[in-house]
């Protein structure tokens, strides 16, 4: 242990996934292409209601296996989810298992007795006690889910912010897509050992998992319950599992001695209602599924909240009192929010409706009446898309992989003979002279034709196009490279990816031969050549050519990495800044662990508030030191975390949600 009181050991945790590692990205394709394999024949959910069986009276017991209002084997004394206020507490935390530093960040704030916040602007206090529930809401870990990546990036961090085993707490889990990868397998050994005999489950520091499957409904006091459902890779909904909800859904029959409706908050792993491609459209469809098994029932959907997207954001319907709310910064990188649309068409109890994000009353009422509810802002998101400029600094590797490319094409081009007029190289006429003797050597009437720049181009252009026909392993190169760089773009329409894609293209193209031009001019061997022949020449003799070559190799990986890096990093600014595209890649790209969130709420008769808490800064690696006292066992910040309420609270009355009139289906 270091003097200062630092933990030595705290630099072994992971830092944030680099997700554009080149490792890391062929590792990633391998496990998207095998993921949907098992999602499609060895489907994890079905083997997990198997254990239980279909008949109706094993569903009826599987139905209220979590029922939070009766005495349970994890729960000796139902009574204490109650305060002293009347009130139940639960927090919602999702996308958690990236880098130590946020991840630990956030685990010791939901970990942590009560909370003080207040909003930016506001004087208003609250002081909010920890929640006796705690729900993560999906991608648990980064960048796949094997144990050894579970071990280090979430049951580290959270088993030393629960250190405190006199104050457990019940934990529920939703997978996610990184989950899923897998097929669910270190999911079900880490969360659902309860299925395997286990009366409590397993157990991370004082967080208890009494969980028997990737799904869930808990009911709370006063006819509350709290909805957590596997929607896989948002494919389809398993038969078992449907058909789990609706024997929930029958328990709602009973209002119990109160009489109080049946209300329910609907977690789901993608936020549909924020994306827009095919994922949107099933996710969509699958909350729906849900939604209307409970509506069926009698009971009214209040919330409906996901993680995925790395922000928070909430879009509110006035018309149906519902609101729709992401809440992902439980570590994971960044994502934005400027790309977020003011308001959107939702489809919901049979209906189209309209969502606002304008649904924040203002802290300060001399301002607008209602802000953005959005964290970060959509301006702070705006300007921290900026720092791809900068991306050959962050994904390093990656760049060097672009410059080994821009080496092995180079190389290729100026290898390549291409058809010339005429062209005199060492005393002896060339008709078919390499690219190599036209851009480098001093030859006579071998250069490019023209004296303008325009000439000088076209000239060039058609050399490239030759030496892309008359060399075949350069032109496959560049037509993969070009398909490639089609697929990659991200636009709907496919015209636009091609246009996209063939801009980016010809960027790329223009920046490597460009740099072959400079560094075969001004670069290495123009200034220091003689020097280096002076020096290795009377050892190699005429191999000291072999020096050239590694000379221009080096040059062009590792500073025609630079240029390629930042090539690609421009690309990833306009599409995100400008076109509000690639916003996923080009935030991934900066490994931003800073503007966390997570959701605590409070339960009561006929209301529900929900305080979205974030934090706007991470404290870096060595910034945390070893506890004492009551500390003990854990690190803390040098500088005290410091929450701020980013929203709300948002006050949830029951009695003004829409109910489905189920006359009209």
């Amino acid at each position: 242990m270091a003097d200062d009181g630092r933990d030595v050991t705290v630099l072994s945790h992971p830092y944030m996934v680099k997700w554009f590692s080149p490792t890391l990205l062929v590792n990633a394709a391998i496990r998207a292409m095998v993921s949907p394999v098992f999602g499609t024949f060895a489907d994890a959910r079905a083997a997990q209601a198997n254990v239980d069986g279909f008949d109706a009276k094993a569903l009826e017991q599987v139905a209220v296996r979590y029922d939070l209002t009766r005495v349970q084997p994890y729960l000796a004394e139902p009574a204490r989810l109650i305060d002293e206020s009347g009130a139940v507490w639960l927090d919602y935390i999702a996308d958690t298992g990236d880098g130590f530093d946020s991840s630990y960040a956030m685990a010791s704030l939901v970990a942590a007795k009560s909370l003080t916040v207040m909003r930016p602007g506001s004087k208003v206090r609250h002081e909010l006690p920890a929640g006796q529930i705690v729900i993560f809401g999906g991608d648990q870990v980064y960048p796949y889910p094997s144990r050894e990546e579970y071990r280090a990036r979430f049951v580290t961090p959270f088993e030393m912010a629960f250190s405190d085993l006199s104050r457990p707490r019940l934990s529920f889990v939703i997978p996610g897509n990184h989950d899923w990868y897998d097929g669910l397998n270190s999911f079900d050994y880490l969360f659902c050992q309860a299925r395997y005999g286990q009366k409590a489950g397993r157990s991370i520091g004082a967080l208890v998992f009494p969980q028997h499957r990737s799904y869930f409904a808990l009911r709370l006091p006063y006819n509350w319950w709290f909805w957590g459902v596997d929607i896989q890779f948002s494919d389809y909904l398993d038969a078992g599992q449907v058909q789990y909800f609706e024997a929930v859904a029958r328990q709602m029959a009973d209002r119990g001695a109160d009489g109080l409706e049946h209300k329910v908050v609907l977690a789901v792993a993608v936020p549909g209602w924020q994306y827009e491609e095919a994922l949107a459209r099933a996710s969509n469809s699958n909350i729906r599924a849900i939604s209307e098994i409970a509506e069926r029932a009698g009971a009214k959907v209040c919330a409906v909240i996901s993680g995925d997207a790395h922000h928070y954001s909430r879009y509110f319907s006035r018309t149906l009192g519902l609101n729709l709310i992401t809440a992902g910064g439980g570590g994971a990188f960044l994502h934005p929010t400027h790309q977020l649309y003011d308001d959107i068409t939702y489809r919901w109890q049979g209906a189209d409706h309209t969502f606002d994000l304008y649904c924040r009353p203002a802290a300060d009422q001399r301002k607008r009446a209602f802000e953005r509810a959005v964290y970060p802002s959509k301006a702070t998101s705006f300007w921290l898309t900026w720092g791809n400029l900068l991306f050959p600094l962050w994904n390093y590797w990656f760049a060097v992989g672009l410059g080994t490319f821009y080496w092995l094409m180079t190389w290729m081009y100026s290898q390549t003979p291409i058809e010339r007029t005429s062209c005199m190289i060492d005393n002896r006429v060339e008709r078919r002279p390499l690219v190599e003797n036209i851009l480098v050597y001093d030859t006579q009437t071998c250069g490019l034709l023209g004296s303008t720049w325009g000439a000088w181009i076209s000239d060039l252009i058609g050399v490239t196009l030759q030496a892309g026909i008359y060399q075949f392993l350069l032109g496959i190169f560049g037509l993969g490279m070009w398909f490639l760089l089609v697929r990659y773009a991200d636009a709907r329409r496919r015209w636009k990816r091609l246009v996209i894609g063939t801009l980016h293209f010809l960027t790329h193209v223009s920046a490597m031969i460009s740099l072959y031009i400079l560094v075969n001019h001004y670069g290495y061997w123009t200034h220091f050549g003689e020097w280096t022949k002076s020096i290795f020449g009377p050892v190699l003799g005429q191999q000291v050519e072999i020096l050239r070559t590694a000379a221009y190799m080096a040059q062009m990986i590792f500073f025609g990495g630079v240029i390629a890096g930042f090539v690609w990093g421009l690309y990833l600014f306009i599409c995100c800044a400008v076109f509000k595209r690639h916003w996923n890649d080009a935030f991934s790209a900066l490994r931003n662990p800073d503007y966390k969130n997570f959701l605590r709420m409070k339960f009561e008769r006929g209301r529900l508030t929900i305080y979205p808490i974030g934090l706007w800064r991470t404290p870096t690696r060595i910034e945390w030191r070893k506890g004492r006292g009551e500390d003990k066992g854990k690190l803390v910040p040098l500088i005290p975390l410091s929450p701020d309420l980013i929203d709300g609270p948002i006050v949830i009355e029951a009695a003004t949600v829409a109910k489905r009139d189920m006359s009209r289906g």
